[in-house]
């Protein structure tokens, strides 16, 4: 026996969500019958259920292995299984018919109300896969949060400029120990008092040098003026 969902073949045994199984399979079989027209019956149920062996699928009176044409007893219902129940088995069996059964109209789906039309405890075929309680019913694979990643907001370390102020065009910088002017000219330092500075003593000038001195200044006047207009007598 082969099962497809969604067009995909799957293994005997494997795991399927219930997303993934939620459409009627497909259900592919050989039967051995030398060309004569059997019947055949299929089930599918849970027989981990909380309320019992549950019946997901029947139908009866299959040609051979065309179910299209079988009767169906209970639509194709997919997996749901609760919450906190864990791993389920869901097992398909397929069962040949003695006789024509006749249709009746089921809705327990437990597995008692076919016991008495369908003998299950001899399927000539026999598959299962597994399904569990899906968190994100909407379909697909459970979705996971992503984290959020917060970005390192970095701040900028402000240098500060050193501040000047500026006073009638002139530039003052303050500094440790005072202020300096720049672009100004120095003012001169002042001159000490008069009793502070230091005195020269007067050296003293004997008759000799001074008529020296004398006869140089009568000469230097003589020489600086223009005897030949000198008034006569």
């Amino acid at each position: 026996m082969k099962i497809y969902y969604d067009g995909n073949e799957i293994k005997n045994k494997q795991f399927l969500t219930p997303t993934e199984t939620n459409k009627q399979p497909i259900v592919k079989y050989t039967c051995n019958d030398n060309g004569k027209n059997n019947l055949y019956s299929l089930i599918m149920y849970d027989p981990d259920s909380i309320y019992g062996t549950y019946i997901h699928w029947a139908i009866i009176n299959i040609p051979n292995n065309d179910i299209k044409n079988g009767d169906i007893l209970l639509p194709y219902k997919g997996p749901s299984p609760p919450y906190n129940t864990g791993k389920h088995r869901y097992i398909f069996n397929l069962y040949k018919q003695s006789n024509k059964i006749k249709k009746l109209q089921i809705e327990n789906r437990d597995i008692s109300s076919i016991k008495d039309i369908i003998d299950i405890n001899k399927p000539t075929s026999k598959f299962l896969f597994f399904s569990e309680y899906e968190y994100n019913k909407k379909g697909g694979k459970n979705k996971t949060k992503k984290n959020k990643t917060k970005k390192n907001k970095t701040k900028k370390n402000k240098t500060k400029k050193n501040k000047t102020k500026k006073y009638k065009n002139k530039t003052i910088k303050r500094k440790k120990g005072g202020m300096i002017e720049e672009n100004d000219e120095p003012v001169p330092e002042e001159a000490p008092p008069l009793a502070q500075q230091q005195q020269q003593p007067i050296q003293e000038i004997g008759n000799d040098e001074i008529d020296d001195l004398l006869n140089e200044a009568a000469n230097a006047h003589v020489e600086g003026l223009d005897l030949t207009k000198a008034p006569r007598p």
